[in-house]
């Protein structure tokens, strides 16, 4: 019950409202924002989410140790049960994280079909798995092919899968080379503007120029409002 109490009032259900129900199974999302921007704390909030749906979660990280990607989570996670002004047990985050895998990998031209094979491996072991966060891929290094095995390897086991990638720019055609935007389905940029963070949506499911907008708390980094 508290599970799916802290479900509905989530965060990400704002982001839900405005991305024509959020990212589908088998589809692939993209947050970018400049390195140490928080879109980190995003993707975890994407994860926290999912695990409170009773979904399985498996996290990668390229440049963060697992010790480092638990922290997010804890820290999240408390953050989010704070601003519901709600007493939840002490030990929900320890239930809910039992359905979460942290897996570091480096970076090199297969590292996405190396995590595919590698997801592939868990679930054939047992490991229920229907969300996956990439964090800090760099798409210099990602080709249109191996983009595309990651989104058909989505799509044959119905995972939804969020990736979160450095950049300075803010133009959709400088974040995403042409030949790799077809198999990103919601594209999202985290930016600091005068007066407030923001979640700009890029690209929802073939829309190309959606004009919504979330806004972030710039101390929890939750989402807290759209326009």
């Amino acid at each position: 019950m508290a599970h799916r109490e802290l479900f509905d009032r989530s965060p990400i259900r704002l982001f839900d409202q405005i991305s024509g129900g959020g990212l589908h199974a088998g589809e692939l999302g993209l947050i970018a924002s400049r390195k140490g921007l928080g879109k980190t704390s995003v993707l975890v909030q994407f994860g926290i989410d999912a695990l409170l749906k009773n979904d399985g979660v498996v996290h990668v990280s390229f440049d963060q140790r697992s010790e480092n990607v638990m922290t997010w989570y804890a820290d999240v996670f408390s953050e989010i049960a704070k601003k519901k002004n709600a007493a939840f047990p002490e030990n929900m985050l320890a239930e809910l994280v039992r359905k979460r895998v942290i897996l570091n990998f480096s970076q090199d031209d297969a590292a996405l079909s190396r995590v595919a094979a590698t997801i592939a491996a868990l679930i054939g072991s047992g490991v229920g798995t229907r969300t996956v966060l990439i964090d800090d891929l760099d798409f210099a290094k990602v080709s249109a092919d191996e983009l595309q095995k990651l989104s058909d390897f989505a799509k044959q086991r119905t995972i939804s899968v969020w990736i979160s990638t450095a950049t300075d720019d803010t133009a959709l055609s400088r974040i995403l080379a042409t030949d790799l935007l077809p198999f990103i389905d919601i594209v999202a940029l985290l930016e600091s503007k005068p007066d407030a963070l923001v979640f700009e949506l890029l690209k929802v499911h073939g829309d190309a120029k959606p004009s919504a907008t979330l806004k972030l708390d710039s101390k929890t980094l939750l989402i807290i409002e759209y326009k």
